[in-house]
């Protein structure tokens, strides 16, 4: 081989060398960072918007917003609730007492 082809290699391989690493360092970087980048996953929302239930459904219909203990509709600082609202209110409180294993 000549000098020249031998220097094309080098820096061909060098190349090939960064690009592997910088696409490893970002990987690992997200993967750090708790964020989901599995392409496997990515037609899974995981759990994001997920459908009501017949059952839930029909009673957002009669409009019933009853709390489990059969009292009136559960509140917040004077605000009524909705079922939609309970499910978000809940699932804050699971990833912040670290209950939810989809946000680690």
């Amino acid at each position: 081989r000549t000098a020249g082809g031998r220097a094309t290699l080098i820096v061909a391989v060098a190349g090939a060398a960064l690009a592997a690493f910088i696409a490893l360092a970002v990987g690992g970087l997200a993967a750090g960072l708790g964020w989901d980048i599995d392409p496997a996953t990515t037609a899974d929302n995981r759990g994001i918007g997920v459908p009501l239930s017949v059952a839930e459904s029909s009673e957002l219909r009669r409009g019933g917003n009853k709390d489990a203990a059969g009292g009136g509709a559960p509140e917040v600082n004077g605000e009524v609730l909705s079922i939609e609202e309970l499910r978000e209110e809940q699932a804050v409180l699971n990833i912040i007492y670290g209950l939810d294993n989809r946000a680690r």
